[in-house]
């Protein structure tokens, strides 16, 4: 059984059709485009860590080896490790780290030398402090040029 239309009504409903394909398309076309946008967006991401790994790796190499020198000299009983701890800091200070650090952290570093060299200059911090303020300082400075997650807030470590 066929409904009777008049041609107004066939018209209308022609309309209607084309304007929702349209629309279809244009949305469609919308969604692939932001789609493309977002996909690019993390291909570019992507692209600009890997470019920066072998650097970033180096600077994190560098870091564990700075803290770990600062740490041993700050807390070991040993001398001949602290004497090694210490010849190990002053050759990374005097050459890497001048490549490799960024000023936050060279400010830290300085700090350490300057107490390290004259314990009148070390503002009223021990070499253990300095040392772990150096070290919370890189962890966080890596950590951020990866764009790692941050740490949970209202999260706190208590020694026991």
């Amino acid at each position: 059984m066929r409904l009777p239309l008049d041609e107004g009504w066939a018209r209308t409903l022609d309309a209607l059709a084309k304007l929702a394909t349209a629309l279809a398309i244009v949305v469609g076309g919308g969604w692939t485009l932001i789609q493309y946008s977002i996909t690019r967006t993390d291909q570019l991401r992507t692209q600009q860590i890997e470019a920066s790994k072998p650097f970033l790796e180096k600077r994190l190499e560098f870091y564990i080896e700075l803290t770990s020198a600062t740490a041993t000299i700050a807390t070991s009983k040993n001398q001949a490790e602290v004497a090694r701890a210490k010849e190990q800091f002053w050759i990374l200070y005097s050459g890497p780290l001048l490549v490799l650090e960024e000023p936050g952290l060279q400010i830290r570093v300085q700090a350490y030398a300057d107490c390290l060299e004259d314990t009148s200059k070390c503002q009223g911090a021990s070499l253990t402090q300095l040392s772990q303020s150096l070290a919370v300082f890189a962890g966080n400075s890596v950590g951020n040029q990866w764009r790692s997650p941050a740490t949970p807030q209202g999260v706190t470590a208590v020694a026991q």
